[in-house]
C-alpha cells in the first residue's frame, strides 16, 4: 500500500497511483508546494491537494488532502470519495500517517491528528465477503 502512494506508476493490481498525483500532477510535485506554503505562512489555510484531475472519467478513491498547523503540530485532514475499508483502510492509513510525518519532520514539528471523512465506506462485494465470515 505505501508504494502505491509514494510511486509515480502502477503497483500490483491497483488501478491508480496516488503518487503520480501527490508527486508529479501536470509536472508539480504537490507536496513540495504545500511544505512551502506552510514554510511561507505558518498559518496558511490553502495547504490542500487535490487528487481528481478535471475532465478524467476514473476519479481516485482518495480525493483530498488538507494541512494544517496549529498549535506547532501538523494536522491532516483527508476526504475520501470512496473507501473501501475492510481490505484497504489500514494501510491507507499507514500510508497517510508516512505523508503527514515527512512534511511535519521537514517543517520540524509534531505531528497532530489525521481526520478522515469518507463518503462511501466500503463496497457491496465487500459487504458479503465480511457477513460470510461473521
Amino acid at each position: 500500500m505505501q508504494k502505491k502512494y509514494s510511486t509515480c506508476g502502477l503497483v500490483g493490481d491497483y488501478k491508480i497511483d496516488y503518487g503520480s498525483y501527490l508527486y508529479n500532477n501536470n509536472n508539480i510535485d504537490q507536496i513540495e508546494w504545500v511544505i512551502k506554503k506552510l514554510e511561507c505562512k505558518i498559518e496558511s489555510k490553502s495547504a490542500t491537494i487535490s487528487l481528481h484531475v478535471p475532465g478524467e472519467d476514473r476519479l481516485t478513491c482518495l480525493s483530498l488532502l488538507d494541512f494544517k498547523i496549529r498549535d506547532n503540530k501538523l494536522i491532516m485532514n483527508v476526504v475520501y470519495r470512496s473507501q473501501n475499508i475492510f481490505s484497504s483502510q489500514p494501510g491507507n492509513i499507514l500510508a497517510l500517517k508516512n505523508i503527514q510525518q515527512n512534511i511535519s519532520d521537514r517543517l520540524n514539528i509534531e505531528c497532530g491528528n489525521i481526520e478522515l471523512v469518507v463518503f462511501q465506506l466500503i463496497y457491496m462485494k465487500m459487504i458479503l465477503r465480511v457477513q460470510e465470515k461473521y
